[in-house]
């Protein structure tokens, strides 16, 4: 199912669904994650929802627009940081995030996880002072990348 467009992509549940999964790899941070921030949300919260359960569910169109939200923003961020033109992250800014993070090798993660990382490593060395400066960064992201949500559910007399 098609669930939000960015210029130039389409992205579909199973999309989301692979960048939830990923999120896993953020335990490993210490602390409070610069992406928690940009998200304005709990990653450990986002983790739980499976999201093509919550799409099959019925869940009202005001809570999978709540449910989706945090991804669309992750994608946006993705775009801007790996288009920036750094596709990797070194073990010693892995193991700047958290003692946990020095535990993987770039090799072996998958593209969700490392885009995950190269999006915290650039929130981090972009900003330095914190939630404000964040979040108004995001709010200059949504500007310029305008979205468009897809009807998220048929209306119930289309079924």
């Amino acid at each position: 199912m098609a669930v939000f467009r960015l210029p130039g992509r389409v992205y579909f549940v199973s999309d989301l669904e692979k960048q939830r999964l990923a999120l896993k790899v953020f335990n490993c941070v210490k602390g409070k994650s610069h992406l928690e921030t940009y998200l304005e949300s709990d990653l450990s919260l986002l983790q739980k929802n499976s999201l093509p359960k919550l799409f099959a569910s019925d869940q009202d169109e005001g809570e999978l627009l709540k449910a989706v939200t945090p991804f669309m923003y992750l994608e946006k961020l993705k775009l801007t940081a790996v288009s920036r033109g750094k596709d990797r992250v070194s073990e010693r800014e892995l193991s700047l995030l958290g003692k946990g993070c020095s535990q993987y090798r770039w090799d072996t993660l998958n593209r969700f996880e490392k885009s995950l990382f190269i999006s915290e490593n650039f929130l981090r060395q972009r900003f330095k002072k914190g939630e404000g400066e964040i979040l108004d960064y995001r709010n200059s992201l949504d500007v310029k990348d305008r979205h468009e949500f897809f009807r998220l559910r048929a209306r119930k007399e289309l079924k």
